[in-house]
């Protein structure tokens, strides 16, 4: 029996029904975009109040005695916070996004203090204010509390909201949803996202596509790694099994995430299995060092990212109990008085962390002959970190270096301390650019590690064995890298020596590469262009074309095949 007019009649319902999908999917796409619309983003502002007495951490330092060690100005705070407000508002911002870590103890009275200077920029400007916790803000606090003191910055208007975490969405304008994520485990650093969380968030993403809106989120956390190996240099500052996550992002939708905690800026993509691109913007603490906020504009080619630097601070917000030198730095050069106030705190973080007790801790061990050696070579890996890169006279590196037949460059770097917190620096700030085959701080880096370990271990004599030092060295990050035995048994400085320079910068240079070369996304100015089935660029009437275009092929294949143009007919 010949079934074709049956076979035309379901092909023509069936293009038809392609049609209307396609127009329909499309229909809903160009409601996801409605205009561009521009916001600003700040992470991390770890406000006290501005009365609370200043720390007494480093007596010793005229200028930075109250740091504390991720080198947050958190005194300074206030006046950071309605400055950014402030050039939000000048800049055009639509609305503000906080990304955490807004009180620095997570007390109520920082918590009460906070959401007043947000009222009172909201009340003056009509701009409004989203707000998502950090692991600070739960010190002292709960999630329930956190929601009643921020009720009017995002929670008192949510269109969803979590119930076990103070996680909500909200319609922003352009065509947009916020899904703000409570990505904490109250009093741990680490993330809590869980599948329960999970859950919820997928429902929020295929909520705001019902809708029509493009969703955006926001966390604390990290969602990828914003440098090499961070999930295991700093496991507690990026979530958990973080591609697994991101390939979930991708897979609901969700194009861009702004994130803080590591107190650097960063912009990181990933691309999914379904072809979606995932962003994570990474915000850098609003009071450390570079001292600055983004702001963004999305429209329909995607988003445009770019810093805002912080250059002065109004003396009235500058601390009461701050002494006349430390006044004169800030208003002569406020960023170079917040770099100091970074490469110092970062310095306390490294004679902390060499410590000897530090090490014994590390180790295991309090007393015994590991517990000798650790006595034995930590003062002298402190003494190496602040030798004097160049003297007319005494020790220096350079005057070791040239003793085993290499050459320091020269520079105006005083240390080795003082070149890593520089490129520590360097990274915070986002767009590292420092290959080691091109720039000379990558030189200077390899050349004075080398001879500094050459150094220690010449110093140590007979005095530690081979294994002891391993084991102290792997606790600092050289896990049994076979050069520390070629330094153990070459500890002298004697002709042939400078082979071993070029055994460290073979081990050295691909590694440092990792951490000051970034190659990826652009981590402060950049155009950000999803791509993926379900990217936030595919709307309006271009990709309404694009889409009608590939139904017409669809229907010319199934044309072509149920009524065989160009051949026998079918029987069916």
């Amino acid at each position: 029996m010949h079934r074709k007019p049956f076979i035309k009649t379901v092909a023509v319902l069936l293009a038809f029904t392609l049609l209307l999908t396609l127009v329909s999917a499309s229909a809903a796409a160009a409601a996801a975009y409605e205009r561009p619309v521009r916001f600003a983003v700040a992470a991390d502002v770890h406000l006290r109040l501005p009365d609370e007495d200043l720390p007494l951490y480093y007596p010793e330092s005229e200028l930075y005695y109250s740091c504390w060690g991720s080198g947050n100005q958190t005194h300074e705070a206030t006046g950071l916070l309605l400055e950014t407000l402030a050039r939000a508002e000048e800049n055009g911002a639509e609305f503000v996004l906080l990304c955490g870590d807004l009180a620095h103890d997570g007390a109520e009275p920082q918590h009460r203090y906070f959401a007043s200077l947000l009222q009172g920029f909201e009340d003056a400007s009509g701009i409004p204010v989203y707000v998502i916790p950090g692991n600070h803000d739960y010190y002292k606090s709960t999630p329930t509390q956190f929601r009643e003191y921020y009720n009017a910055f995002g929670y008192g208007e949510a269109l969803a909201a979590d119930d076990k975490t103070a996680s909500y969405t909200a319609d922003l304008p352009g065509g947009y949803r916020l899904i703000a994520i409570d990505s904490n485990v109250p009093g741990k650093d680490g993330d809590g996202l869980d599948e329960r969380l999970f859950a919820w968030i997928e429902a929020q993403a295929a909520a705001a596509a019902a809708d029509g809106k493009t969703p955006i989120a926001m966390m604390h956390h990290p969602l990828l790694e914003p440098i090499p190996y961070a999930g295991l240099l700093m496991k507690d500052f990026i979530v958990r099994d973080h591609e697994a996550v991101a390939e979930r992002f991708a897979q609901w939708g969700i194009p861009y995430v702004f994130t803080g905690h590591e107190h650097g800026n960063n912009i990181t993509s990933f691309t999914g299995s379904n072809g979606a691109t995932v962003f994570d913007i990474l915000t850098t603490s609003l009071n450390s060092y570079p001292m600055e906020f983004r702001m963004a504009e999305l429209s329909e080619e995607g988003m445009k990212v770019n810093m805002e630097r912080i250059e002065s601070l109004d003396p009235v917000y500058i601390p009461p109990g701050y002494n006349d030198a430390q006044r004169a730095a800030i208003a002569e050069d406020y960023t170079a008085y917040s770099l100091g106030f970074f490469k110092f705190s970062v310095a306390k973080k490294i004679e902390r962390v060499i410590a000897p007790e530090f090490i014994k801790d590390a180790l295991g061990v309090d007393s015994g002959a590991l517990a000798d050696a650790v006595d034995i070579v930590m003062p002298l890996v402190t003494e190496a970190l602040n030798m004097p890169f160049y003297a007319d006279e005494g020790e220096s590196v350079a005057a070791l270096a040239a003793a085993a037949g290499a050459e320091l460059p020269p520079s105006d770097y005083g240390s080795l301390m003082d070149l890593i917190t520089s490129l520590v620096a360097v990274v915070y700030r986002g767009g590292e650019d420092l290959p080691a085959a091109k720039a000379p701080e990558s030189r200077i880096f390899l050349v004075a590690l080398n001879t500094l370990l050459k150094y220690i271990l010449a110093q140590t004599g007979n005095r530690v064995s081979a294994d002891s030092l391993n084991r102290i060295f792997g606790v600092l990050g050289f896990d049994r890298i076979d050069m520390i035995d070629l330094y153990r048994w070459n500890r002298t400085y004697v002709p042939g020596a400078k082979n071993s320079y070029a055994a460290a910068e073979a081990a050295l240079a691909p590694l440092l590469n990792k951490f000051l070369v970034d190659d990826s996304v652009p981590d402060r100015d950049a155009v950000l262009i999803p791509s993926g089935p379900e990217a936030g660029a595919g709307s309006g009437f271009g990709a309404f074309l694009r889409k009608l275009k590939a139904f017409f092929e669809i229907l010319t294949d199934m044309l072509k095949k149920l009524f065989s143009f160009g051949g026998e007919p079918a029987e069916c």
